[in-house]
């Protein structure tokens, strides 16, 4: 247990440096503010900037007016949301076998004349010879399977649930850009995310990824380069000092502190949603096809702004995009700030601790009736016996 009375003083440090940080965020939120103003209908001329600059950090592709603000639509009554999560239990090296498990979840939610709900889940166990026990990167190589299973398992459900006579919507808990992804594994896992996205394209299904408290920055960093005061915007050259805690110091410095979120917060009010923007992350630009490449853009709901993300035929649609913002707004309507479907997917999908307890109770004893020995380490042991 924590003593906190012995943490007093760094409490009071840390107390200090978050509203240091917080006056800093929103000095930085309001030059964003500003600079979005002074766009205008130059919006074109700042897209040009961005494909010709070279920097180290990523700015948003413009293809509006970025300070453009699109009230909420009217509610759909008459839809269906399939949302589906997943969770895992990974490798123990101190457990009795090599091996994994992953179980994915989700919901199909039906509103209208006949509203209904229906659960489902799927789990698999991958003993170490499945994935060469996982070598390299365990954690990432986990969630990339992990990824890939829910984005099968959101295909399968939409191809048996959905209603052609209202709008479907398929949710993902998360973004759609794997950046994530090492090179290694961009192949299966775009691969994966792409066919899901296909296959909406061609059954007219919207998939999206649903953001909370996003912490990206790409718009903003798009503004920064409408303040660079340089022909191109070629950081290494012009700027090639301006590092870490010195980037305030560069002419187009000042908006460090803020995010795309705190940008939005000041401009959305509830129920309206920013304009669109495209992603130059480079998975995107090197391994997603044109009518999938990930578009996105903010939504201010009741409670906080969110990111949602979608693919360029959806983005492309204004009323499928006038079918997303409805249903995202009504789905975190109903959800108490966050969408009822990917609440229940996760509730679906999680795995307790109770459960991995089980699982090891059943494996134990299957090991022990086939006189097999556990191989159990101490520590694994000392966990569960303890001493005082």
């Amino acid at each position: 247990m924590i003593n906190l009375g012995d943490l007093s003083g760094e409490i009071d440090r840390l107390v200090g440096e978050i509203q240091l940080q917080t006056e800093a965020r929103a000095a930085s939120a309001s030059l964003a503010l500003e600079t979005l103003a002074s766009i205008g209908d130059h919006w074109p001329q700042l897209q040009k900037r961005i494909e010709q600059s070279r920097t180290s950090w990523l700015p948003a592709e413009i293809l509006d007016s970025p300070d453009a603000v699109y009230p909420a639509p009217p509610t759909l009554s008459d839809y269906t949301a399939i949302a589906v999560d997943g969770s895992q239990i990974a490798p123990d090296r101190h457990g009795i076998a090599d091996f994994y498990l992953i179980q994915t979840g989700g919901i199909i939610l039906h509103y209208g004349q006949n509203s209904a709900a229906r659960r489902f889940r799927d789990a698999a166990i991958f003993v170490g010879s499945d994935e060469d026990s996982l070598d390299g990167r365990p954690e990432r190589k986990l969630a990339n399977h992990r990824s890939n299973m829910e984005f099968q398992q959101l295909k399968r459900a939409i191809e048996m649930n959905r209603n052609p006579a209202s709008p479907t919507i398929g949710m993902v808990d998360g973004t759609l850009v794997l950046w994530m992804l090492e090179e290694a594994e961009r192949a299966s896992g775009v691969a994966a995310l792409l066919d899901l996205l296909e296959f909406g394209r061609v059954n007219i299904c919207p998939i999206i990824g649903y953001i909370s408290s996003p912490g990206s920055r790409e718009v903003v960093t798009a503004l920064r380069l409408q303040r660079c005061p340089f022909e191109a915007s070629l950081c290494q050259k012009f700027c090639p000092n301006e590092k870490g805690s010195q980037k305030r110091n560069a002419p187009c410095g000042g908006l460090e502190g803020a995010t795309d979120s705190h940008l939005f917060a000041s401009r959305l009010k509830a129920g309206e949603r920013s304009a669109v923007f495209g992603s130059r992350s480079k998975v995107v630009l090197d391994c997603y096809s044109q009518q999938d490449k990930i578009k996105f853009f903010y939504l201010r709901t009741h409670r906080e702004i969110v990111r949602i993300e979608v693919p360029s035929w959806v983005a492309d649609d204004p009323k499928m995009l006038e079918t997303i913002h409805s249903v995202c707004l009504d789905q975190a309507e109903k959800g108490g700030g966050y969408p009822v479907a990917l609440t229940e997917a996760h509730e679906c999908a999680v795995v307790t601790a109770e459960d991995r307890r089980s699982l090891n109770r059943v494996l134990e004893k299957r090991l022990a009736s086939l006189k097999m020995p556990l191989t159990v380490t101490r520590k694994a042991i000392s966990k569960r016996l303890p001493r005082v």
